[in-house]
């Protein structure tokens, strides 16, 4: 995602008609595209998915549409995938709670967790194994850089430290609000 600002500006010269990314990260890849291909068609695409797991969501920028990126958006959807238009700052202000806050959860549940046998696992246990068995299987690296791209993790860690000093009182307001409860969730704030 860091790369992107700067390969857009080495390169756009070759873009005859288009350019697009699919970095994941989209308010500075749009910029950089803006800034470097005036008068061609831009798009930045996010794949809300691992490679493992096609098809599924993909959200699109479209800065400045045309036909070939309405054909590239077809032949995602003829993938089998789903794709939607968002603008820039909403994806990347979504990524901080679906990916950053997301990963930083499920890596630190697994390291804080000790090893337990099988039978122990809970449902809720369970499914978080398996989610940290997905998110595990990439590349650290990739993982990394959306921690540095996109807020998130802080806000996790400072949750968890609020759960775990919360009297029973307390906890129970911010169960409520992870309930969804809207007002709790307005009280807690």
């Amino acid at each position: 995602m860091s790369a992107v600002p700067a390969a857009v500006e080495a390169y756009a010269p070759r873009a005859e008609r288009a350019i697009l990314d699919v970095s994941g990260e989209m308010t500075d890849a749009v910029a950089a595209m803006r800034e470097h291909t005036p008068g061609r068609e831009r798009a930045s695409y996010h794949p809300l998915f691992a490679p493992p797991r096609v098809p599924g969501n993909v959200d699109a920028v479209v800065d400045e549409g045309g036909p070939v990126i309405e054909g590239i958006s077809a032949a995602i959807e003829a993938g089998g995938n789903e794709v939607f238009e968002t603008s820039a700052r909403e994806h990347d202000e979504a990524m901080e709670t679906v990916q950053a806050g997301a990963h930083a959860a499920v890596l630190a549940w697994r390291l804080a967790g000790d090893d337990v046998r099988e039978e122990f696992h809970t449902p809720v246990s369970a499914a978080l194994d398996e989610v940290a068995d997905t998110v595990t299987e990439g590349s650290p690296a990739v993982y990394a850089e959306i921690q540095r791209a996109f807020d998130g993790a802080d806000d996790v860690a400072a949750a968890a430290r609020e759960i775990a000093d919360a009297d029973s009182e307390a906890f129970a307001n911010l169960y409520e609000a992870a309930r969804g409860d809207r007002e709790s969730r307005e009280r807690h704030e």
